[in-house]
C-alpha cells in the first residue's frame, strides 16, 4: 500500500502493481510471460485467471497446483491463489489470461465542506417528481454495504451478500450508506434531509468492502456477478458502481470492464465513476465504453466540472453533483468518526466526490427505466446523454433527469449487448444508437501500440459490427501498462 496526496490535498490510498508480460487469451498462441519488464517475476498471491469458460479456468488452475479461491463466472474465470511455478505453467497455455486481483482501496473523496442540499432541483427532476419515484425498480448497489439508518426505509433496502470476509452485510466505513442514501433515501432526519432521486426504488446492498473500505478486483467481480446471477429475483434494473482503478489498457483485455459490459449485456444499466485525479485518464470500470460514466459537476452556480472530477477524450457521458452533496450519515462509522465537521445535525453528512455523482445518476437510471419499464441499458444511457449535451466545451454536460425520462420512450430500442464471450446479443437487434452499420472493422490489422487512447471517439464506434474472433490479443505489447491507484471514485 501507498499513500500519497494529490494537488488537490486530497489523501489518496492505493497500491502500485507491477503487472507486465501477461500472457492474454487470444485465438493464437499464448505469450509466455511471467515477468515484469525489469526482469522481477510475478509474485505469488491472488490472480483472476480467465479462459473460454469458468469451468476450463478453474480446471487450468487445479492443473497448475493453483487454489480456486471463489467462480467469477460473469468473466468466464475464476479468482486463485497461485504460485510462481503455477504462475508460469498458466503463462504457458494458450487461452489463458491471468491479471493480478489487486487491492483496491478507498481514496480521493472529501467529507464536509459548505452545506449544499440543492442536489435534486439541480438535476432537474421536474414537477411530476414524488416520493414514490423509482418504484418496483432494483438498483444493486456495489459498495461497503449499508447499514439500515432512519433515513432509509427497511422496505427499500435489501441485504444481500457480504464479499469482504467481514461476515456482515451492515456498513462500517459509511461509503455505501452514504451512496444508498442519495438513491432511495426518504429524507427523513429533521429539516436537513434531503430525498434519493428515486425513494420508491429499492437498493440491492452487494457488499464488497470492509470497513476500512478495502476490496480486491475478485471480490467487485463476485458482487457484481452475483447481481447479474439474481437481477429477476429483484428486478435489478440498475447498478451502482462508485470505485474505481487506474487501469491504463485497452477496455477488452481488462477483466472488472468485462464484467460490467456482462452485466450491462444482461439488460442492467450500469453507472461507473470517472474517478478524482483530474484530467488525463477516467478509471475502471468507468473506461468502459459501453456503459455510463459519471462525473461530478458543481452543485450550485454556473455549471462547472471541478478540476478534480477526471476525463478523457469523451467520457465521462454525463455529470452530476459532486460538490458537498448531503447524504445519510452512518454513525460510528470510519468516515464518520473521521469528519466530525461533515455532519449535517444528527442524520445527514456533506461529501465530494465522483462516488456521489455516480450514486445520483444511477438513481436518474432507474427513474427513467421505472418510466419506461421496456427501456434498454442503451436507450438509458441514450437518453441522459441526449438530454444533458455537452455544455462544457468538450465535455459532458450535467444530467437533467426530467428530459432524459421524457425522451427515453422516444428512443429506438436496442439491448446495449457487445459480441463477446460474456454478454451475446440476439440476432438482428442494433446498439441503440442508430441502424446498424455494413462496414466491419479488421481488428487484426491495427497497430495497437500507436492508438492514442485518450483521442478515440468512443461513442461513435459501431461496436455491434466488430469481428472480436479477428483480434490477434498476443501481439498487444501489455508490458507498458501501469495499474496504479485503485480506489473508490
Amino acid at each position: 500500500m501507498r499513500k500519497s496526496t494529490d494537488r488537490r490535498g486530497l489523501t489518496r490510498w492505493g497500491t502500485t502493481a507491477a503487472v507486465a508480460g501477461l500472457a492474454l487469451a487470444s485465438t493464437g498462441p499464448a505469450v509466455a510471460a511471467t515477468t515484469t519488464p525489469g526482469g522481477t517475476r510475478l509474485a505469488a498471491g491472488g490472480y483472476i485467471v480467465q479462459a473460454s469458460s469458468e469451468s476450463v479456468a478453474a480446471a487450468a488452475v487445479l492443473r497448475a497446483g493453483g487454489t480456486v479461491v471463489a467462480p467469477l463466472g460473469i468473466v468466464d474465470g475464476v479468482d486463485a491463489r497461485l504460485s510462481r511455478p503455477a504462475i508460469a505453467d498458466l503463462g504457458r497455455q494458450a487461452g489463458i489470461q491471468l491479471s493480478p486481483d489487486l487491492p483496491i482501496a478507498a481514496q480521493g473523496t472529501t467529507y464536509g465542506g459548505g452545506s449544499s442540499a440543492a442536489q435534486l432541483t439541480r438535476m432537474d427532476v421536474g414537477p411530476n417528481w414524488s416520493p414514490s419515484a423509482g418504484q418496483g425498480v432494483g438498483v444493486a448497489l456495489i459498495d461497503t454495504g449499508v447499514t439500515n439508518v432512519p433515513g432509509i426505509d427497511p422496505s427499500h433496502l435489501v441485504a444481500g451478500p457480504d464479499f469482504s470476509g467481514e461476515g456482515t452485510t451492515a456498513d462500517g466505513y459509511g461509503h455505501g450508506t452514504f451512496m444508498a442514501g442519495l438513491i432511495v433515501g426518504n429524507g427523513v432526519g429533521g429539516s436537513q434531509g434531503v430525498p434519493g432521486v428515486v425513494p420508491g426504488a429499492t437498493v440491492v446492498s452487494v457488499k464488497v468492502a470492509d470497513s476500512q473500505g478495502r476490496t480486491t478486483l475478485g471480490q467487485v467481480i463476485q458482487g457484481i456477478g452475483w447481481a447479474v446471477e439474481n437481477a429477476q429475483t429483484f428486478n435489478i434494473r440498475v447498478m451502482s458502481i462508485s470505485l474505481g482503478a487506474s487501469m491504463p489498457m485497452n477496455p477488452n483485455g481488462n477483466p472488472l470492464d468485462a464484467a460490467v459490459e456482462a452485466a450491462w449485456g444482461a439488460g442492467i444499466a450500469v453507472v461507473a465513476a470517472a474517478g478524482n485525479a483530474g484530467p488525463g485518464m477516467v478509471d475502471s470500470p468507468g473506461d468502459a465504453p459501453l456503459i455510463i460514466t459519471s462525473g461530478s459537476e458543481t452543485t450550485s452556480g454556473p455549471v462547472a466540472m471541478p478540476d478534480w472530477s477526471s476525463y478523457s477524450g469523451t467520457q465521462p457521458d454525463v455529470l452530476a453533483p459532486g460538490v458537498s452533496v448531503e447524504s445519510l450519515r452512518d454513525p460510528g462509522s470510519v468516515i464518520d468518526q473521521q469528519n466530525p465537521t461533515a455532519r449535517v445535525g444528527d442524520s445527514y453528512f456533506l461529501g465530494t466526490g465522483t462516488s456521489m455523482s455516480t450514486a445520483l445518476t444511477a438513481g436518474a437510471a432507474a427513474l427513467i427505466v421505472a418510466d419506461n419499464p421496456t427501456a434498454t441499458p442503451n436507450q438509458v444511457k441514450q437518453a441522459l446523454v441526449q438530454t444533458a449535451g455537452r455544455a462544457l466545451v468538450g465535455h459532458a454536460g450535467p444530467v437533467d433527469v426530467a428530459a432524459a425520462d421524457g425522451t427515453a420512450a422516444t428512443l429506438a430500442p436496442g439491448n446495449g449487448a457487445r459480441p463477446g464471450r460474456s454478454a451475446s446479443a440476439p440476432a438482428g437487434l442494433g446498439n441503440g444508437f442508430g441502424p446498424p452499420a455494413t462496414n466491419t472493422v479488421r481488428w487484426d490489422t491495427v497497430r495497437w501500440d500507436t492508438v492514442r487512447w485518450d483521442t478515440v471517439r468512443w461513442d461513435t464506434i459501431r461496436w455491434d459490427t466488430i469481428r472480436w474472433d479477428t483480434i490477434r490479443w498476443d501481439t498487444i505489447r501489455w508490458d507498458t501498462m501501469r495499474w496504479e491507484d485503485e480506489g473508490w471514485g
